[in-house]
């Protein structure tokens, strides 16, 4: 699967998620406006290691579905997960499946770069900040 999150492909979207979900939807994705959420999420954290346009290509961004749950509840319950990969500039949703937790916690949007994307955001920090030399013996 591969479909460009975008509010033209809301309706495939959607269909994927039924797909994915069957019955369940107390804690899943039920609804395309979220995928294209989990979108917007992954490009914010993108722009927030200062991550160039040109260089977001290959990021993959992982979405579970569920929030918390009181320490009371017992019971497993199911959540969704979504795979999503950055194209040149666009994101696309390439994998939607539901699974079966006992967690009390769940949800979030996690990224992952590519060594180079690393390399690049490792780069940018560490230009802002100057290194102290290395003292051996001084006095305080």
């Amino acid at each position: 699967m591969k479909i460009k999150i975008n509010d033209k492909n809301n309706a495939l979207i959607q269909f994927e998620l039924g797909e994915a979900n069957g019955k369940a939807n107390a804690h899943t994705f039920r609804w395309a406006v979220e995928i294209i959420a989990v979108a917007k999420d992954a490009e914010a954290q993108l722009e927030s290691l200062n991550l160039a346009k040109g260089s977001r290509s290959g990021a993959i961004a992982t979405a579970n579905s569920g929030g918390s749950v009181a320490n009371a509840y017992k019971y497993s319950r199911i959540t969704s997960i979504a795979t999503l990969v950055r194209g040149s500039s666009a994101w696309f949703l390439t994998s939607l499946s539901s699974s079966e937790t006992f967690r009390k916690t769940a949800g979030g949007v996690h990224v992952s770069l590519t060594s180079e994307q690393d390399a690049e955001v490792t780069a940018k920090f560490r230009a802002r900040f100057l290194k102290q030399p290395v003292t051996v013996g001084g006095a305080a």
